[in-house]
């Protein structure tokens, strides 16, 4: 392995214990798939009864949308880099 490459994996390194990375992943985890539920609940009540859309129920829309959005695409990244104790996913990722 090469020198550079040591330094980054070290500099990518979690400060924090196993067990807190262990922990805080499972939590990311557990928050990301009842996120993703939750949401998906809540669009597919108001796709099915539409006689409820207001312009308050559109904004609810709008939020749960949102919400699904970091879900799907925002949370995973941390969950799996706590499991790996360091960050994956470079500068390209960040």
């Amino acid at each position: 392995m090469s020198l550079d490459l040591k330094e980054s994996m070290a500099e990518t390194h979690s400060k924090f214990s196993d067990a807190s990375n262990v922990a805080m992943g499972t939590y990311l985890l557990v928050a990301a798939i009842l996120a993703m539920l939750g949401n998906s609940f809540v669009i597919e009540m108001f796709r099915r009864h539409r006689e409820l859309l207001s312009p308050t129920t559109t904004l609810l829309i709008s939020l749960a949308v949102a919400d699904l959005g970091m879900a799907v695409f925002a949370m995973p990244f941390p969950s799996l880099s706590s499991f790996a104790d360091g960050w994956l996913f470079e500068d390209a990722g960040c």
